[in-house]
């Protein structure tokens, strides 16, 4: 369980552990009727600040209203949470509190 680390899945993706594919599958923009297309994944490089093997969102430090107790601790347990997301396994799900997507697992 993740916990609190993080709220969304782009907190911890991409990763160097599971970077942004050369193809994404089913095409995200293509209509169901032709979900066999594949999306080169270089399509979303432009918009990925970070590059394609850093998580699109960060915790961020303020001086007011900060988020994360701790922002340090926050990244490293991110960090710990990507090496098991990546694991290529039927074992290891990674579920973040107020993931609202599993209310029906």
């Amino acid at each position: 369980m993740g916990g609190d680390a993080a709220h969304h899945a782009a907190e911890w993706r991409p990763s160097p552990f599971l970077p942004l594919p050369e193809e994404i599958s089913p095409h995200p923009f293509a209509p169901i009727s032709m979900s066999k297309n594949v999306c080169p994944g270089e399509m979303f490089s432009a918009i990925l600040a970070n590059g394609p093997t850093k998580p699109v969102y960060g915790p961020t430090r303020k001086e007011v209203g900060q988020v994360h107790h701790d922002v340090d601790e926050t990244i490293r347990t991110i960090e710990k949470m990507q090496e098991y997301d990546a694991e290529n396994t039927d074992n290891i799900l990674v579920a973040v509190a107020h993931d609202e997507t599993l209310l029906d697992v």
